[in-house]
């Protein structure tokens, strides 16, 4: 076809998968899983390593999670994965909106780090009727400081 050069001739061999989970995916799945919601560009992951297995991860996470009120809208324990609902926090008059995009890896079997992407919207108030619902991001130093107060949840849980 009149491209010349030596050629190399490769045989290519699929190996076998298992289904389990892969490990190092956490970022990559919460970034695809978090790509829909509003203002996902503008949110960032989030990580941290703890030295507990995975299944203990896994379940304080969903504790955690329940009890400062995010209801857990669903989950994967295969893949590692948890995605809550959007929930409202905050004060009286200052509501925030808050939902969390989580993996987790099992880097060893008794190491495991958790990903994650909190959202976090503020209930726009001016020039918006009361009756409507608009919502814009949080400015990220707040949301840095919720995303690190729920680490310390975590950690303090996984003790």
């Amino acid at each position: 076809m009149g491209i010349a050069g030596p050629w190399v001739e490769l045989a290519i061999q699929c190996a076998q998968v298992q289904q389990a989970r892969i490990k190092g995916s956490a970022a990559v799945l919460v970034a695809d899983e978090s790509k829909d919601l509003p203002d996902a560009a503008f949110f960032d992951i989030h990580s941290e390593t703890f030295q507990v297995d995975f299944n203990r991860a896994f379940e304080t996470l969903i504790r955690v999670l329940k009890e400062q009120g995010d209801a857990v809208y669903r989950t994967d324990i295969d893949r590692g994965f948890i995605i809550t609902g959007r929930a409202r926090h905050g004060f009286l008059g200052f509501p925030i909106y808050e939902q969390y995009v989580i993996a987790i890896d099992d880097v060893t079997p008794t190491t495991s780090k958790i990903t994650f992407k909190l959202f976090v919207h503020r209930r726009q108030m001016e020039g918006v009727p009361m009756t409507q619902l608009v919502l814009t991001p949080a400015d990220r130093q707040f949301v840095y400081r919720r995303a690190a107060a729920f680490l310390d949840t975590l950690k303090r849980n996984l003790r």
